[in-house]
């Protein structure tokens, strides 16, 4: 990857958008007390200098860094513009979705950025590009995740838009890691959300969750809980409609 140091405006940029502001020094500095070494600026979002960084979204934006510790990390760094006080809950939830291996591993966090595992490997829109579309193994890997996140109690409230929250490992291409864990709450329904998001790429979804019968099973599987009998029956039902 093509980086710079740490004294760079280009790591500046990494991690304070929109503007640099004078605690981005401290930001820097915070990072480099715990291994990091550079900025790797060839992501595929283009931010308004002209770098690439890994995403950008409302409230953060993620860029790659190379560290002495863990290889190259993905790092989140709270936007100067966004409402938020404080990343740190926002790092417990992965931490605690990343013990179950649904999430990356958490190296450091703070008020204002998280130090992760950096995933290398497409996103679920990628991925479904990769495949010419979306097939079986992709949908019940998914699932598979969204499952385990229903049992920890850790609703992800935008989940339902999964092409971009979902992402797979370039050396373990069945597994389906959640990311971006900004807005959850303590509830479950992940498996439904995900099916919601996953039935605008296939037909066969769309009849599914076009059926009265199961869509009151969707709504039950929620408010009971979750429970397992439920989800089995939910992919049972997926494995017939994508016969």
């Amino acid at each position: 990857m093509d980086a710079r140091d740490l004294d760079s405006k280009e790591a500046l940029e990494a991690v304070c958008y929109p503007r640099v502001v004078e605690s981005c020094y401290k930001r820097l500095y915070r990072l480099q007390s715990v291994g990091l070494e550079k900025v790797c600026v060839k992501g595929p979002v283009k931010i308004a200098s002209g770098i690439g960084v890994l995403g950008k979204g409302h409230a953060s934006i993620v860029s790659a860094f190379q560290s002495t510790r863990w290889g190259i990390v993905a790092v989140k760094s709270k936007r100067i513009d966004s409402r938020r006080r404080t990343m740190v809950k926002e790092a417990l939830r992965i931490k605690e979705a990343s013990r179950a291996g649904v999430a990356p591993r958490v190296y450091y966090y703070d008020d204002d950025l998280i130090v992760m595992e950096y995933i290398e490997g497409p996103t679920l829109e990628e991925l479904m590009q990769i495949q010419g579309g979306l097939t079986e193994w992709i949908i019940f890997s998914t699932l598979k995740s969204a499952r385990i996140l229903d049992i920890m109690g850790i609703l992800h409230l935008e989940i339902h838009r999964p092409w971009k929250n979902i992402m797979y490992n370039a050396s373990q291409a069945s597994h389906a890691y959640i990311i971006d864990y900004d807005s959850t709450s303590r509830d479950c329904g992940n498996v439904v959300k995900v099916l919601s998001g996953l039935s605008r790429y296939s037909w066969k979804l769309v009849r599914m969750t076009s059926n009265l019968a199961i869509r009151r099973m969707f709504s039950a599987y929620k408010k009971q809980g979750c429970p397992d009998k439920l989800y089995h029956r939910i992919l049972s039902h997926v494995k017939k409609y994508m016969e």
